[in-house]
């Protein structure tokens, strides 16, 4: 208990604080004390020699012996001592100091070093008079009020600054580590109260960021399982289907190679939906991580064309050109894929007989690259959602799609540092616009 205690955060800011107060108070005490040495040494030998004043006045004025007027002006704060002459003080005193005294002057002398240790000796009527003062009833009158004032109420006063400024900054702490520990028991919906503009209120604002980015990381892959699930779970049961119909012997001959057909079909799909998965695992991997390196874009689109040559001619589409001599720096291979998957699908949605045109041109700063086609088209709401992983248009999925080519192509652009973005009209035709940085 006492290893948690001391191991808290709230204990060491705590000890810290006060630890640093008491010490820069304990400095500040020693520097007032020496600084208020002189001052309380000419007070002392002020009063000494007032006293010592007093007592000659007393004896010589009221014809008040030594002895008596001494004994009346001893006090708690000053003791006076009568010796009747040199031999017999228990201290010894230079020939000056016997001289001054002889003149009538009164003599300190400085006790062990210490500047407050101070005596006094004067000389009347042929006696020696020896005032030594009671240092610690004597600057209680002085020195009490002023260490009250400078060392007890700072000391109250700073304390207590402390301890609030330290539960203050403690408390958004011990806020977003409770928060944590929601987040860490499967609780993403939590939030820490932001307020001001400190670091703490950055980390808290981070922490937010980052449950807000759980969240939404959450809701994909759940959404991603679901339709992973969902894809997968479509061509096996087709499968199955198919496999306990190829059982029957009766079957007609025909039907079975259809049937094989189809089985072939949804296994090349299958093995897609794979290909595609590992490929999209692989680029959220090393995102922002690729080789690069010049080729010419021209030549790479002329190839992706002539790849799908007989795609194209077997629905007799009229392909337009305008493709100038450009060369980029980038990794070729994840390139070409792009082109092949945005060729691919405007091939597959044009009817036949229509129009696919590809340009490629610059603008400042990037190189663009836009297809057309003249298919079906898109309404702005399957637009909005037609680069999710998993989404295919209702009068797509006769056509064997993953639905996971446009996300694909989407995340080769983006780690290039580009953007991919489409327009299309229903029953008009589609436009999908690549823009890629212009490197050097």
């Amino acid at each position: 208990m006492l290893k948690k205690l001391l191991g808290s955060v709230n204990t060491r800011f705590l000890l810290f604080f006060l630890g640093a107060f008491f010490f820069s108070l304990m400095v500040s005490a020693v520097v007032m004390n020496v600084s208020l040495q002189g001052y309380f040494q000419t007070v002392l030998r002020q009063s000494i020699t007032s006293r010592a004043e007093h007592v000659r006045t007393l004896s010589q004025k009221e014809s008040i012996p030594v002895e008596e007027a001494a004994a009346y002006l001893t006090a708690a704060d000053i003791q006076i001592q009568v010796y009747p002459d040199r031999s017999v003080l228990p201290f010894s005193l230079t020939e000056d100091e016997d001289q001054d005294i002889a003149d009538g002057k009164v003599v300190f002398q400085v006790l062990g070093g210490k500047t407050l240790s101070t005596r006094g000796i004067a000389g009347l009527d042929g006696h020696y008079l020896v005032l030594s003062p009671q240092i610690s009833r004597y600057t209680a009158g002085v020195h009490t009020p002023i260490q009250r004032t400078l060392l007890l109420l700072p000391m109250f006063l700073g304390s207590l600054l402390v301890v609030v400024v330290t539960f203050t900054i403690i408390r958004p702490i011990n806020a977003i580590s409770a928060a944590a520990q929601k987040v860490a028991a499967g609780d993403l919906d939590v939030t820490v109260d932001v307020r001001g503009y400190d670091e703490i209120t950055e980390l808290a604002r981070n922490f937010n960021m980052m449950t807000r980015e759980l969240q939404a990381r959450e809701y994909l892959h759940k959404d991603f399982v679901s339709n992973v699930s969902h894809e997968f779970k479509t061509p096996v049961t087709s499968l199955k289907g198919y496999v306990k119909l190829l059982k029957d012997r009766n079957l007609p001959e025909e039907q079975r190679q259809e049937f094989y057909d189809i089985i072939i079909s949804e296994s090349d799909r299958l093995a897609n939906l794979s290909a595609n998965l590992l490929k999209l695992a692989e680029l959220d991997q090393n995102n922002g991580r690729v080789h690069s390196e010049e080729f010419s874009l021209t030549e790479q689109l002329r190839g992706a064309i002539i790849l799908l040559q007989s795609e194209w001619e077997k629905k007799s589409l009229e392909l337009e050109l305008e493709l100038p001599d450009i060369t980029i720096s980038a990794n070729a291979d994840l390139l070409y894929q792009v082109w092949i998957n945005l060729l691919d699908n405007a091939i597959r949605y044009t009817p036949q007989g229509g129009r696919i045109r590809v340009d490629l041109s610059t603008e400042p700063g990037s190189t663009v690259v836009q297809i057309s086609d003249s298919g079906e088209g898109m309404t702005p709401e399957e637009m909005e959602r037609i680069f999710d992983r998993f989404y295919q248009v209702d009068h797509s999925r006769s056509r064997g799609g993953t639905g996971l080519g446009l996300s694909i192509a989407r995340k080769i652009v983006e780690i290039h540092g580009g953007a991919i973005s489409v327009e299309s009209i229903p029953g008009v035709g589609s436009t999908f616009t690549v823009r890629l940085p212009s490197r050097g």
